[in-house]
């Protein structure tokens, strides 16, 4: 199946809920890289990020990725991740479809963007989409239950190591690990970062990732 093919056969289904968004900076330590902003929408969600402050404007670009409900030609009801990336590396087109967190289609183009684990039958059962998996960190209430992402290319695992309690809330840290697929940022492929989480009575106020050199910071703007 295109990616073409698959938007022309999709049904996106809605509830009559609003609109809820919320607003991030993404910096990196004392330099502002760009915004995020995260929406749900009933049992849509999106995610955008927008770069244009990135070192040697390396990772300048934009990220436009929804996790929704589609209606298939068939009359199947999945869930389906559409993420379109564009910066000045390289464009990328992902369309993956889910099944009660079974994957049964992967669409990626350029299909040179393809890795080992880009096919349904190489993904393992109970993962989630990462705008989904995002959707979970915002909307907790404490700390985050063991997760696992499918982005198409990689699968990762995200699993709390310690909790602490804060002033206004919590904190949360967080290991992140790659266990299929290949690593972030070729050709430095990292497969493992620290993640904290930090929670006050609004929900997730700051979320930080740190691998090898770099800690990138995405912090709650309203």
């Amino acid at each position: 199946m295109t990616l073409h093919r698959c938007l022309a056969f999709v049904f996106f289904l809605f509830t009559a809920a609003g609109a809820q968004a919320q607003s991030f900076a993404v910096n990196l330590g004392d330099r502002t890289l760009g915004t995020m902003t995260f929406q749900r929408n009933g049992d849509a969600v999106q995610l955008r990020s927008s770069l244009n402050n990135t070192p040697l404007n390396l990772f300048n670009g934009t990220l436009d990725a929804s996790s929704r409900p589609v209606r298939l030609q068939t009359g199947e009801i999945r869930r389906q991740l559409l993420a379109l990336s564009d910066t000045t590396r390289k464009n990328r087109q992902v369309s993956i479809l889910f099944d009660r967190g079974v994957v049964t289609d992967v669409v990626i183009n350029p299909t040179s963007e393809k890795t080992a684990v880009s096919g349904p039958e190489q993904v393992p059962q109970g993962v989630l989409d990462p705008v989904s998996a995002f959707g979970k960190i915002v909307s907790s209430q404490g700390c985050p239950g063991v997760m696992q992402m499918y982005d198409g290319r990689r699968v990762v695992r995200l699993a709390t190591s310690q909790t602490t309690p804060t002033a206004n809330g919590v904190r949360c840290d967080v290991s992140y690990q790659v266990t299929a697929g290949p690593g972030h940022l070729a050709p430095l492929s990292f497969k493992n970062a620290s993640v904290s989480l930090t929670y006050d009575a609004q929900g997730l106020s700051s979320l930080s990732i740190a691998t090898g050199p770099f800690v990138v910071s995405v912090v709650r703007m309203n």
